[in-house]
């Protein structure tokens, strides 16, 4: 599939300028205008405010050590506790796991590929 450059834009029309147009009155009489609704409560938030006012969670950014993977990590602004990881741990371990097997092949003389392969076929990945 070979792609062509684009050189120049065809069909290109130039917009009408409609920034002189008149503008509209905007007052209305008293029975048409609206007003702001009274005693009404405010809705909740779905993340819980800090009593400083900053949201109760952060976000951070790592490289695993042992896998050299990209982790997002959704934090408790409070604990520091981890809330939710992309990928899983379970993930990085077993990426772990194979990138030591591999390793293992490789002192021992042995191809590294196949016991990368025999790594994976070994890990259980229905828990």
């Amino acid at each position: 599939m070979a792609l062509n450059p684009v050189t120049s834009v065809g069909g290109y029309r130039e917009q009408p300028n409609n920034a002189a147009a008149p503008a509209v009155p905007t007052d209305l009489p008293a029975p048409q205008a609206t007003s702001p609704a009274v005693n009404v409560s405010t809705a909740p938030s779905d993340s819980p405010q800090t009593p400083n006012g900053t949201q109760g969670t952060s976000r951070a950014v790592i490289i695993d050590p042992q896998t050299d993977t990209v982790v997002y990590q959704s934090l408790d602004a409070y604990t520091g506790d981890v809330i939710e990881q992309v990928p899983a741990p379970a993930l990085l371990r077993q990426l772990a796991y194979e990138a030591a097997q591999a390793v293992q092949a490789l002192i021992q003389g042995k191809n590294p590929t196949t016991a990368m392969l025999a790594a994976m076929q070994k890990v259980d990945t229905t828990t």
